[in-house]
């Protein structure tokens, strides 16, 4: 492979911070230096992150090889994505024609610690900006956490919150995101699968809590805890807003008037709107869907005609009849969303086709 070297394998933790602790950490570590460089970012297969990283009039190719926290990592100076080592790596890897996507811009602060790479870093893409501690050992059988933790406990870092890596951050902040709005009594399955499938076509989704907590308990018994909560969500951020079904979880979003308001917003925009099983009722109410516009659990018609089917897309608002309509009603988000080939290849890796 043109001299190319093994990849060197590494260990990266990251710990997230807000921008108060971040300043506090840049007064209180000790610190070697301080440089920005930029990422330049390329599409990769689920688990891999493709960057151009150029830093002090440099620019090197990595690609890294996520497992857990266990990174393989291969990296080398080149002069543009066209250089013919990154074609043979890709070709040695069948990782075919890769496309460009964004910048990311870091201020990396070097800090001074013997076991390991540690970093503040200030990341900048898309409007966003994050903050982090990162901690990285290389070629290492060495895992210095307990060094870790009594940095953090030394500066009353209480909480360990690990971060997903920037590449995985940037991908997510450029890609569809989806809200999917969970009360009490709701059809777990309409919500959890539906998010299953959608991430599986590299969207962002969050669980909206209507609670005042982040937890919710579903028609079946099952707690699980949200992302969350809908009084502090960023309303205008995301592409499409879904309704999952169940009789009382219908019930408590169709009560708030905060949520209708929303629903018309998104869909006075031509943004997105989507329900399955007794949530498509809410759309009715609302005056969203006329007869043979939509597709609902039987019983919950309103006065109006559905038309049977598992799913219907209409305009910008999508409907599904229930829980055993989950996979059709994801296919038409996703279609709707990304284009019909992308919702395909979800439907054959699961093996639904």
């Amino acid at each position: 492979m043109l001299g190319m070297k093994s990849p060197h394998i590494e260990k990266e933790y990251k710990i997230k911070l807000d921008k108060k602790t971040y300043e506090r950490l840049m007064n209180n570590l000790d610190l070697t230096r301080t440089y920005r460089q930029i990422n330049h970012y390329y599409s990769a297969p689920k688990d891999m992150g493709i960057r151009i990283r150029e830093k002090e009039n440099e620019k090197y190719f990595t690609l890294k090889h996520y497992e857990d926290n266990k990174v393989k990592e291969y990296e080398f100076k080149v002069d543009s994505i066209d250089d013919p080592k990154v074609k043979e790596l890709l070709d040695d890897l069948d990782i075919e024609d890769i496309s460009y996507l964004g910048d990311l811009s870091t201020t990396r602060s070097d800090i001074i610690y013997p076991k390991a790479i540690m970093s503040l870093d200030k990341s900048e893409y898309l409007g966003l900006v994050d903050y982090e501690l990162e901690y990285e050992l290389k070629d290492s059988d060495i895992d210095d956490l307990k060094g870790l933790r009594e940095i953090l406990r030394k500066n009353d870092i209480k909480e360990v919150k690990m971060m997903k890596t920037k590449y995985e951050r940037f991908t997510e902040a450029n890609c569809a995101k989806i809200a999917i709005f969970c009360a009490d009594g709701l059809e777990e399955c309409e919500a959890l699968i539906v998010m299953d499938l959608l991430k599986r076509a590299k969207m962002h989704v969050d669980l909206i809590s209507m609670k005042d907590e982040l937890t919710v308990t579903s028609s079946h018994g099952l707690t699980f805890t949200c992302d969350v909560l809908f009084k502090d969500m960023a309303k205008d951020a995301y592409d499409a807003l879904i309704l999952p079904g169940g009789l009382k979880g219908t019930e408590t979003l169709g009560t708030s008037k905060e949520l209708a308001d929303l629903l018309k917003t998104y869909k006075d925009d031509d943004r997105l709107i989507a329900a399955i099983c007794a949530a498509p009722s809410i759309f009715i109410k609302l005056g969203f869907v006329d007869d043979d516009e939509f597709t609902v659990y039987p019983g919950f018609e309103c006065g109006l005609r559905s038309t049977g089917k598992k799913a219907v897309s209409t305009k910008n608002i999508i409907t599904g009849k229930g829980v055993g309509a989950a996979f059709e009603f994801s296919y038409e988000i996703i279609k709707y969303l990304l284009g019909e080939d992308s919702a395909k290849a979800i439907l054959i890796e699961t093996q639904y086709l």
